[in-house]
């Protein structure tokens, strides 16, 4: 097995000093490959791997020291034994091999050193003293420990004298029900059992069971990851006590976590894959880091939540979190992700949002929502945000609301509350996205929030009846919610009225654009279109943001907008009736057929009868 390059950076680092331990005997082997190639794969008893032309002997010292490819680069290199029960006197194993020992009985009867990879599947390997094991601390301070099952019906096990570790440094691998790893000198035991820091790698797969018999920690460096590539049984951390996290967990589907007591730590939990159970039963607190469960699976939590600066994120169908408690959210962000509209949910007694927090999402949160001084933005460009119980906004909350179309929850954002009262209270904004300032009216009509209840309380920006101004300066909006309005139970954006758009010359768009020169003629941005075609259209196709052809009782109708900024172009059509043209003809002149918020229309009528026609525009600058 092959360890990700994030794992072996503090194997690497502490190589020189197990190099020192090296052994120096008569009767001494050592791994010398010619013009090796990384990840390649050799057998023990291959003669012509050894520097001595055969194997090592029964009671000999083994160096395995690392390589470098014809180039100088480091090689990691695989040795596999799986033949005759074999007792060597030591073992010295290089920070980039990896030694495999299979359905076999391998033992180092004196001492084990070095930053490599040892692994044992369906047999025993001991090690007798490792170099890498602190006694007096019961820390295991490097290299990298696989112990496998595989599935098979035997044990798998590794040990060495007095292993009892509290602390891991190093990379540990347990894969199966039947991996043991274990003192040598008491074959009974657990090398586990009291385990309570890790500071390196853990892995865990495959349906191994791990149980921390009291507090835990998982410290900024620590790596635990469950089911990296997900097998049908179940693995499972099992914690006794509290839990801190102050590095990364990560479960990537069909894992269990159990925490007994509480959880606290700026880490990060992730939960990937499917089936994947989390649980504290205590009070989860968490500065920082981050939360991100997806793909169907759920956590939950015994007690209160509250975290600081933490990113939450839901993702998928049927994702939950639940708290039986309640949720205090001091800045950061709640993302209920891009899934679909109520695909994930997140639940609690009452959440409190302060301190600059963010909701979004196309989520549900199923709880009494208190926000103060924080922020609520539906969907994911855009969407629908749905909120189940009270929900109240205070301080100097803001929603905010974008409007890319006239799909409610879809091309238009909503907040949707049900099950209670909604009491307003901070501020409303919105903002017109992608290319919806080219086709919206003053006859489109947004529904944005909407509510079980009559709606209480008013926004601080803007009274029911009153204009509210898009933050992007498009133009206004009437806002009516509330009693005594059309919408008590909802707030609704109509009426929409554009801001003047001042005139702006081909000449100084150019400026603008950074272009060297004021030639119509000229594409210096290199986009392949024509510069005169993009100041007069509006977009980098050239082509208008408005552009639709209808048949109208015999008559052919061509509609197009041109932004309301531009001036000095005469915009005329031409009409020929084959490809390529052979007459081109002038076309009727195009008439005004109103604007939206950013573009003045034009149409173009002729008759659809017989001949066919093809149509043009041209647009000319005015001298």
């Amino acid at each position: 097995m092959k360890l990700r390059q994030s794992h072996l950076t503090w194997i690497h680092t502490i190589t020189f000093l197990a190099a020192i331990a090296t052994p120096s005997v008569a009767d001494q082997f050592t791994l010398q490959i010619e013009n090796p190639v990384d990840e390649q794969r050799f057998q023990w008893s291959e003669g012509s791997i050894w520097l001595e032309g055969y194997p090592p002997d029964e009671n000999s010292d083994v160096l395995m020291p690392s390589h470098v490819d014809e180039e100088g680069n480091p090689v990691y290199l695989y040795v596999e034994y799986g033949g005759d029960p074999l007792t060597i006197n030591s073992l010295f194993l290089d920070w980039s091999m990896d030694l495999q020992i299979y359905r076999s009985t391998f033992t180092v009867s004196g001492s084990y050193s070095g930053n490599g990879s040892i692994s044992i599947q369906d047999g025993t390997l001991s090690l007798g003293t490792n170099a890498n094991y602190n006694p007096s601390t019961k820390t295991l301070e490097g290299g990298a420990y696989l112990v496998w099952d595989y599935s098979a019906p035997n044990q798998s096990i590794m040990e060495w004298e007095g292993a009892d570790i509290r602390t891991n440094q190093a990379y540990l691998l347990f894969w199966g029900t039947n991996a043991v790893l274990r003192d040598e000198n008491n074959t009974t035991g657990n090398a586990m059992e009291f385990f309570s820091r890790n500071e390196g790698s853990l892995a865990l797969e495959d349906g191994y069971q791990m149980n921390v018999t009291g507090n835990f920690t998982n410290a900024t460096n620590g790596y635990i990851s469950m089911n990296r590539n997900p097998w049908v049984r179940t693995p499972k951390l099992d914690i006794a006590g509290n839990f801190v996290n102050e590095g990364e967990v990560v479960l990537y589907g069909n894992s269990v976590l159990n925490v007994a007591g509480g959880y606290s730590g700026s880490g990060t939990i992730e939960s990937y894959g499917s089936q994947n159970q989390i649980s504290v039963l205590g009070a989860y607190v968490q500065t920082g880091g981050r939360i991100s469960v997806s793909d169907g699976n759920k956590i939950v939590m015994g007690d209160d939540l509250t975290v600081d600066n933490t990113i939450i994120i839901l993702k998928g169908d049927g994702t939950e979190i639940t708290v039986t408690g309640d949720i205090t959210v001091n800045g950061g962000t709640v993302d209920t992700g891009p899934s679909g509209v109520d695909s994930t949910i997140l639940k609690a007694r009452t959440g409190i949002y302060q301190n600059n927090a963010t909701i979004s999402g196309e989520g549900k949160i199923v709880m009494n929502v208190n926000v103060n001084n924080s922020y609520i933005t539906p969907g994911n460009t855009p969407g629908k945000l749905s909120i189940e119980g009270d929900l109240t906004i205070t301080g100097a909350s803001d929603i905010e609301i974008e409007l890319g179309g006239t799909v409610q929850g879809k091309s238009y954002d909503l907040l949707a509350q049900s099950e209670g009262l909604t009491t307003l209270g901070g501020t409303l904004t919105t903002k017109v996205i992608d290319d919806f300032a080219c086709h919206l009216t003053g006859t489109d009509s947004f529904t944005v929030l909407t509510s079980s209840q009559p709606l209480a309380g008013s926004f601080t920006n803007v009274v029911s009846g009153s204009r509210l101004a898009t933050s992007d300066g498009l133009g206004t909006f009437l806002v009516t919610y509330g009693a005594g309005s059309g919408s008590p139970n909802a707030v609704v954006l109509s009426d929409f009225i554009a801001a003047p758009v001042p005139p702006l010359s081909y000449a100084d768009w150019s400026v603008e654009q950074g272009f060297l020169t004021t030639d119509p003629t000229g594409d210096q941005n290199d986009n392949g279109i024509v510069d005169m075609l993009e100041y007069s259209f509006g977009r980098p196709s050239g082509t208008p943001c408005i552009y639709t052809t209808t048949l109208d009782e015999g008559a052919f109708v061509w509609t197009f907008g041109i932004p309301k900024y531009v001036t000095g172009v005469t915009i005329t059509s031409i009409s020929f009736n084959d490809l390529p043209a052979s007459v081109i003809n002038g076309g009727p002149a195009p008439t005004p057929a109103g604007s939206t918020a950013s573009m003045n229309l034009y149409t173009i009528t002729d008759s659809a009868a017989s001949p066919r026609k093809f149509y043009q525009l041209k647009v000319e600058l005015a001298e």
